[in-house]
C-alpha cells in the first residue's frame, strides 16, 4: 500500500522540515535495483526526489477526503495553490506565468493517485489508511514540499536544457511513479512543463531586482578579471585569454548575453566588487573567509595549494618551509592576494620583496633577482612547464588547501544558477576540456 505513517507526517509539520527518506527502493535506479547508466546531476535528483515525495503523500489526502467527505477536485484550493507557486517563483526571479503549467501537471497527477486508491478502497480492494488532518497537518506539508520544488528549479533550470539530464531524469522519474500507479507519461510530463519555465523580465511587479534578472534585462555579463595570473586570466592582445576567460564566454552564452570583461588588481580586487564594477569576478580568485564576509562564492571549480617554485638548480636546497623561511633567502611576491598574505605569515624571516607586475614575476626568478615565489601550485605547474630555467621545489606536497571560486554579490537567484551551470559544465566535460586546453604539457592535472 502506497501511505506514509502519520507519525512521519506530523515530524514533518511539526519541525518545518519538508524532506524526509522513503524507502530506498523508492529511489532504485532502474527497475531491477542495479545503477543508471546516465549520470544524473544531484541537484536533479533533488529535484525529482522532491517531485516524488509530494506526490506520497496524496494516498493520506485521499484518506483524509474519503473519511470527510470531501471532494478530490476543489477548484477554489487549487486556485490559491497556483497563486502561491507564482509568488514564490517571481520572488525567485523566475516569471510567474510560465510556472503555472508545471504546478497544473503535479495537481494533475496527484489527483490521478487519489483516484485510483479511491476507486481501488470503493471496490473492497484494501482499507484506507488513518489519515491526519488535512488543513491541520497535510496541507501545510505539502505547500512547504512545494515552495522547496519552486526554489529548487532555481538550480536545475539550465541543467533542464541538457538532452541528457533532461532524458535521464524522465527515466528517473518513470521507475519511480510507476511505484505509484501513475500513466508512463506523467513523468514526461512534470519534466516537460519544468523546462518551459523561463525567467523573469518584467521589473514593474514589485519583485525587487536581482543581479540575475539585472544581466537578462541588460544583454550584458560584467566580468572583473586580472589578466596577470595564467592559467586563469591572461592579457591577449586588446582582450583577454585563459581558462576564467573561456569559461565566462560560455557563462554569457548559457545566460544568452554579451559579456564585457572589466579589468581589475588583486589589490583593489574587492574594492572593485563592492563598488559593482562588475557583476562576477572569474581570474581563478581562491575562496577565503576574509572575501566571504561581503561575497559569495560558487561552488570550487579547481582545488590546489601553495607551492613553491624556484631555478632548477636550486630545488635541492628547498625540502621545507623552514628552508625558505631564512633570512638568506628572497622571496618575491605579487601585491594584494592570497600569495603576499601567506608571505607575510610564513616567510618573515625572508627577504621578501613585492613586484607589481605579474605576468613577468617570474623573471626576477630566472635572472637571479629572488629565488623563490610561492603561489597556487597550478600556476607553477604553468610557468614551469613553458620556462626550462623553473621548477617545483617540495614535488609531491602543497604548503596549503585552497580552492577557487567564483566572486558573486551576496544574491541568491544569481549564486544558485552560477552554481547550477558550473554543475552542467562539469558533467558535461567542457570545465575538463578548457583546462586540458590551457595545461597541455602540464603532466599532474588540474584538481576538482
Amino acid at each position: 500500500m502506497f501511505w506514509i505513517r502519520q507519525k512521519s507526517l506530523l515530524v514533518i509539520c511539526l519541525t518545518a522540515f519538508v524532506w524526509i527518506a522513503l524507502p530506498s527502493t523508492l529511489f532504485a535506479d532502474d527497475d531491477d535495483g542495479g545503477a543508471e547508466q546516465i549520470a544524473l546531476s544531484p541537484e536533479l535528483e533533488r529535484f525529482g526526489d522532491l517531485l516524488v515525495h509530494r506526490l506520497y503523500l496524496m494516498e493520506q489526502v485521499a484518506a483524509a477526503k474519503w473519511q470527510g467527505y470531501g471532494k478530490i477536485t476543489d477548484a477554489a484550493r487549487e486556485a490559491k495553490v497556483i497563486e502561491a507557486s507564482k509568488k514564490n517563483a517571481a520572488r525567485g526571479g523566475l516569471d510567474p506565468d510560465t510556472v503555472t503549467p508545471f504546478v497544473v501537471a503535479q495537481m494533475d497527477a496527484a489527483k490521478a493517485i487519489q483516484r485510483r486508491v479511491t476507486k481501488e478502497w470503493r471496490a473492497g480492494k484494501y482499507v484506507p489508511p488513518p489519515a491526519p488532518s488535512l488543513d491541520d497537518t497535510l496541507r501545510p506539508a505539502i505547500s512547504a514540499v512545494t515552495a522547496r520544488i519552486v526554489d529548487q528549479l532555481l538550480l536545475v533550470m539550465p541543467l533542464l536544457a541538457n538532452e541528457v539530464q533532461n532524458a535521464a531524469l524522465v527515466e528517473r522519474l518513470t521507475a519511480q511513479l510507476a511505484l505509484l500507479g501513475l500513466e508512463a507519461d506523467t513523468a514526461a510530463t512534470l519534466v516537460r512543463t519544468a523546462s518551459q519555465i523561463g525567467y523573469a523580465t518584467d521589473r514593474t511587479s514589485g519583485v525587487p531586482d536581482s543581479v540575475l534578472a539585472s544581466i537578462l534585462t541588460s544583454g550584458q555579463l560584467r566580468v572583473g578579471t586580472t589578466g596577470d595570473y595564467p592559467p586563469f586570466s591572461m592579457t591577449a592582445g586588446e582582450g583577454f585569454s585563459g581558462i576564467d576567460i573561456d569559461l565566462a564566454k560560455d557563462l554569457a552564452d548559457a545566460l544568452g548575453v554579451e559579456v564585457q570583461f572589466v579589468p581589475t588588481t588583486w589589490p583593489t580586487l574587492m574594492a572593485d566588487f563592492e563598488a559593482g564594477k562588475f557583476d562576477i569576478g572569474m581570474s581563478g580568485i581562491s575562496r577565503t573567509l576574509n572575501r566571504a564576509r561581503t561575497a559569495y562564492f560558487s561552488n570550487a571549480y579547481h582545488s590546489g595549494g601553495k607551492a613553491p617554485i624556484v631555478r632548477c638548480g636550486d630545488v635541492s636546497k628547498y625540502r621545507s618551509l623552514s628552508d625558505l623561511n631564512r633570512p638568506t633567502t628572497r622571496v618575491v611576491v605579487n601585491p594584494g592576494g592570497t600569495n603576499q598574505k601567506f608571505a607575510d605569515k610564513n616567510l618573515y624571516a625572508a627577504k621578501i620583496s613585492v613586484f607589481d607586475d605579474n605576468t613577468k614575476i617570474f623573471q626576477e626568478i630566472v635572472r637571479d633577482r629572488a629565488d623563490v615565489m610561492v603561489t597556487d601550485l597550478i600556476e607553477v605547474l604553468y610557468q614551469a612547464g613553458r620556462n626550462p630555467s623553473l621548477c617545483r621545489a617540495m614535488p609531491g606536497r602543497t604548503l596549503t588547501v585552497s580552492e577557487k571560486g567564483f566572486l558573486m554579490p551576496q544574491d541568491d537567484a544569481w549564486h544558485h544558477y552560477v552554481n547550477a551551470w558550473l554543475v552542467e559544465k562539469t558533467l558535461d566535460g567542457t570545465r575538463d576540456a578548457i583546462f586540458r586546453k590551457y595545461l597541455a604539457g602540464v603532466s599532474s592535472g588540474f584538481g576538482g
